[in-house]
């Protein structure tokens, strides 16, 4: 069938078979050579968090996608489909505007801890969806840390990771490693910037970071939203466990322990640990 075998012949059907044949061929390699392409150009804009991010998001289950405004009760049902980036959605911003012109959007509340779950959650700080804080410190230094769910989650890491000073990290990219109830975890950044220092969480935070000048704030929780989304993952919470363990609370007396993992050790904390940080 190609010119160098025997019995070869330029006619219409040899002639047809080489012009499908090479077209295919070029098409295969142009495919292979323009993902090479966008991979590096991708991978010099930084942009690898964001692909891996928006890849692991897709595979979320749709009761882990759920709307902020789901979880404050102006959308009931509303299911995200924007990889959390509330600053691409125009329902997010027409809300915010809506809010804003009766003095209700939210904002940070210095001074103010929320404790109607039992759980201390301050209200001076911006939460993620992935169970990370972002805390103002002083000058443009945040501090970031775990939320007081995830932190009863993950009383005692088996192993720490920790970015070096000077690292730049992206949103929705890796800020650190450890090991949680047997599972691996990988902590999302809740912001672009540069990591100033690190701690092991002894003074509640595990890195201090610069964010960058273009960093985006807008996908972060804060206020009372910060408070009905905390409610609802407590709800989640509190399901997943019951369902794999059969017991009826994580509370001692009304309130909370203080180590759900060693107050339940029977329930599937591997499970349970992914879905918290968004790693299924």
């Amino acid at each position: 069938m190609f010119p160098w075998n025997y019995g070869f012949a330029w006619d219409k059907g040899h002639i047809l078979f080489l012009g499908v044949f090479y077209t295919v061929v070029l098409v295969v390699l142009s495919t292979l050579l323009i993902a090479a392409w966008r991979t590096l150009r991708d991978f010099r804009r930084n942009s690898t968090a964001s692909i891996v991010w928006h890849v692991n998001f897709a595979e979320l289950p749709l009761s882990e996608r759920t709307c902020r405004h789901a979880c404050t009760g102006e959308l009931p049902g509303r299911v995200c489909e924007l990889g959390f980036n509330c600053g691409q959605c125009a329902t997010h911003g027409e809300l915010i505007e809506v809010l804003a012109s009766h003095g209700a959007e939210p904002e940070l509340m210095p001074d103010i801890i929320d404790d109607s779950l039992g759980l201390e959650l301050p209200l001076d700080r911006y939460y993620d969806r992935g169970h990370t804080f972002l805390k103002p410190e002083f000058g443009e230094v945040y501090s970031i840390g775990l939320d007081e769910l995830a932190a009863r989650v993950a009383t005692r890491p088996e192993s720490l990771e920790l970015p070096l000073a000077g690292t730049q990290l992206k949103a929705r990219g890796v800020a650190w490693s450890m090991r949680v109830n047997g599972a691996d975890v990988h902590v999302m950044s809740p912001i672009d910037g540069e990591v100033i220092d690190t701690a092991h969480g002894e003074h509640g935070w595990f890195l201090r970071i610069k964010p960058s000048r273009n960093a985006s704030f807008c996908h972060l929780l804060r206020g009372f939203e910060a408070v009905r989304w905390m409610t609802r993952e407590m709800e989640r919470v509190q399901l997943m466990v019951s369902e794999s363990a059969s017991i009826p609370a994580l509370a001692d007396g009304g309130m909370p322990v203080d180590d759900f993992a060693a107050a339940c050790p029977q329930a599937d904390w591997r499970s349970i640990t992914g879905a918290m940080f968004l790693a299924n």
